[in-house]
């Protein structure tokens, strides 16, 4: 009966230990895709912002492309001939901080990242530096191992214009 017991015990040690053991590693695993969301997220957030500076619009295709899927690689393939142009005419330089990154939530492929980024830009109209302060909700896929950004959306506008901006979008000029 006393071997009964200690087997038993003996048991009862091993499988708790093989579930924290497994509970252990998955919270590993979640904390290291929290980590991987929000690294993803600002990179294309970044990206997206220094490449429409006017003497990097060019390669804003191949910078971006690696970081995007879905509806954001469909509006990358665009043609942008246009507005390449145009940013090289205003002679736009911008620059991205990200202020603050949260991964609102991740389940299997799928996750959501806010964030809340401050854009700097000039322009051959406005030299002086204009900041503008924006909170932005990213849908990513994780593909082949990595998180690509499928959407963004403003979801809200901390400058002093109030509007919501496109993603990427420079600084706007004061009138």
């Amino acid at each position: 009966l006393r071997k009964a017991g200690i087997a038993a015990g003996a048991l009862i040690v091993v499988a708790l230990l093989a579930i924290g053991g497994w509970q252990w590693c998955s919270a590993r695993q979640q904390i290291r895709a929290f980590g991987e969301v929000k690294s993803a997220a600002s990179t294309f957030i970044v990206t997206s912002i220094e490449y429409t500076s006017s003497d990097k619009v060019d390669k804003a295709k191949e910078a971006q492309g690696p970081l995007v899927t879905g509806k954001m690689r469909e509006e990358l393939s665009q043609d942008r001939a246009a507005e390449t142009k145009a940013v090289r005419d205003q002679g736009i330089k911008a620059t991205a901080k990200v202020d603050s990154a949260a991964v609102e939530s991740i389940s299997g492929n799928e996750a959501t990242a806010l964030m809340i980024v401050t854009a700097t830009g000039t322009s051959n109209l406005s030299p002086t530096p204009q900041k503008r302060t924006v909170a932005l909700r990213l849908n990513l896929r994780r593909e082949g191992g990595k998180w690509l950004v499928a959407e963004s959306k403003g979801v809200g506008d901390f400058s002093p214009t109030g509007s919501t901006p496109a993603p990427g979008a420079p600084a706007p000029t004061p009138n």
